[in-house]
């Protein structure tokens, strides 16, 4: 094999390995869950993890200079620490007291933040049911205890809506988004498409009692939808944690973008030949 035809397939190589899309990313809508949930991705709490964790991997605690003024040190959000280009990912666990996630409007049936605690001046709660990580307790199999914040609904027959913003997200409506469910009972998460109104699925869960000490087992529902998702409606359940939302490209834009560079090296080779048989 010639030299240029060697370097030719190398550069092939390299390209198509640039440009494959990650294993672990979906290409169809995609319902993720419900499954139990105890933290995002902590090693320790083993398979009870975000499935959205093996997507975007480890996120880091987050806060907004231009949100809200915080009175604790307390972190507004979490989010990727070094977002690969063109992606995102936000986590709101409301442990400010506030949904403070950028790109995101939330709404409807809403009665409150609550913090056990007593954080940013919200009430304190003590029997809150959200995401074990967060209490003091550390991953123990209880989501109870102090300091807990949680999405509480008025109504659990009304929804809590997260309208997201694609202009406020870098031009992306969010590709994945989910939820987790903490009140003992039934949880529901309707997604809708880009223009808000055509539902594209209806998740169901029912979150239960740990067997194995006094705390509940939080449930996680999440969906993909390549062509992006607009509002995510949070239904049937008094109370919500860890609100997620991330945009990943479709695979078939890596892969264009490798045929691309894979097109101007081939022209630039042909240049590079062309000079050096003259030569």
């Amino acid at each position: 094999m010639s030299t240029r035809n060697t370097v030719l397939v190398a550069l092939l190589t390299l390209t198509i390995l640039a440009g494959a899309p990650d294993s672990r990313q979906a290409t169809a809508q995609t319902s993720f869950g419900p499954g139990t949930y105890q933290a995002y991705d902590d090693p320790a709490a083993g398979a009870n993890i975000s499935p959205f964790a093996a997507i975007f991997g480890p996120i880091v605690n987050l806060d907004d200079p231009g949100g809200p003024a915080e009175t604790t040190s307390v972190h507004d959000f979490r989010g990727l620490s070094f977002p690969p280009s063109g992606q995102y990912f936000y986590l709101e666990d409301f442990q400010d007291g506030q949904y403070d996630s950028p790109g995101a409007t939330v709404s409807g049936n809403i009665s409150a933040v609550r913090i056990d605690g007593g954080i940013n001046g919200a009430a304190n709660d003590a029997g809150m049911d959200g995401v074990d990580e967060d209490n003091t307790g550390g991953v123990d199999g209880d989501g109870k205890a102090a300091v807990q914040g949680i999405l509480r609904s008025n109504n659990p027959g009304g929804p809590m809506i997260y309208d997201f913003d694609a202009a406020a997200l870098g031009g992306n409506l969010p590709t994945y988004a989910g939820a987790v469910g903490g009140e003992n009972g039934d949880m529901r998460i309707k997604v809708y498409a880009a223009d808000d109104t055509t539902q594209l699925v209806q998740l169901d869960a029912s979150v239960t009692h740990n067997p194995t000490s006094s705390g509940l087992q939080p449930q996680f529902l999440g969906y993909y939808s390549p062509d992006g998702i607009g509002k995510i409606e949070l239904l049937n359940n008094w109370e919500y944690d860890h609100v997620q939302y991330g945009f990943v490209p479709e695979p078939s834009s890596f892969i264009i973008s490798g045929l691309s560079l894979l097109g101007f090296m081939g022209f630039a080779l042909r240049g590079w030949g062309r000079r050096r048989n003259r030569g």
